[in-house]
């Protein structure tokens, strides 16, 4: 996706923040607040895999049904024309736990609070 690309005339696509096995999330802004948020959405390549475009579905509607000071909710979703489904989050700076991980085990007691606020956001 182009830099500067505008999503349903709200989000200006910044650049890329991270990528997974079969989404890529970017950064934007939202043109009518200035509000930096994450926009999620499939590589374009995966728009024939439905399997791939439920999953993100699925994602975004499970985490917009949870209120937890420590899970991301979904401030927006939408489609592309293309047929791939978007959606909007917060945009939050640092490192992810899957990287973090790959810098070597968590001391203990982090481990556990780490541990504990994600078993609490899934209950």
């Amino acid at each position: 996706m182009p830099a500067q690309a505008v999503v349903d005339t709200r989000y200006e696509i910044l650049d890329e923040a991270g990528r997974g096995a079969c989404a890529v999330v970017y950064r934007a802004r939202d043109v009518t607040t200035g509000q930096l948020v994450a926009l999620k959405t499939l590589e374009p390549g995966r728009i024939h895999a439905p399997a791939a475009v439920g999953r993100l579905v699925h994602e975004a509607e499970v985490m917009a049904r949870v209120e937890h000071p420590h899970a991301m909710p979904v401030l927006d979703f939408g489609w592309f024309r293309d047929g791939r489904p978007w959606f909007i989050t917060e945009l939050l700076d640092g490192q992810g736990l899957d990287a973090r991980l790959a810098d070597g085990p968590l001391a203990p007691l982090l481990a556990v609070r780490v541990l504990r606020q994600i078993c609490d956001v899934l209950a």
